[in-house]
């Protein structure tokens, strides 16, 4: 099987989805499969919709691992291509939140369950998380954990 793992940077050494990215890859290939890693350069992922194209061009799964606008472009050009897709749910709000300074902003995590869901997420039937409580969390917020 060949299967597409798409992310926004693989070289952050704290970033919880390049582990995921390296590790389910890794997972893929000992099992056989034939797996294409796509990453985020330096310009806009706009710009390289044709490179996204022949990057999951005979892929049979696409797997998108950040909500950004990167992965809507994977996204679109694998649904164009007609290969299913699945995004994983590996950024915590919370934790993200802490990051940024808003920790003490209270209602700033549902503001980013909301919108990340409104502008990603629901576009997929299937989105995997680390764990049932993190799937638990996000039907909460209406999504299809």
């Amino acid at each position: 099987m060949v299967i597409v793992l798409a992310a926004k940077n693989l070289n952050a050494g704290n970033n919880t989805s390049y582990f995921s990215m390296k590790g389910f890859a890794e997972g893929l290939s000992r099992r056989g499969h034939k797996v294409r890693l796509i990453v985020y350069g330096e310009k806009p992922a706009a710009r390289k919709i044709r490179n996204i194209s022949k990057a999951v061009t005979g892929a049979d799964v696409v797997h998108i691992f950040e909500p950004s606008r990167f992965g809507r472009a994977v996204c679109k050009a694998a649904r164009h291509s007609g290969i299913p897709v699945v995004s994983g749910f590996y950024t915590v709000p919370e934790k993200f939140i802490l990051n940024i300074g808003l920790g003490w902003l209270t209602p700033a995590r549902h503001i980013i369950y909301l919108l990340w869901h409104f502008c990603f997420y629901r576009n997929f039937k299937h989105i995997h998380c680390l764990s049932k409580s993190v799937a638990a969390q996000l039907r909460t917020y209406g999504y299809k954990a």
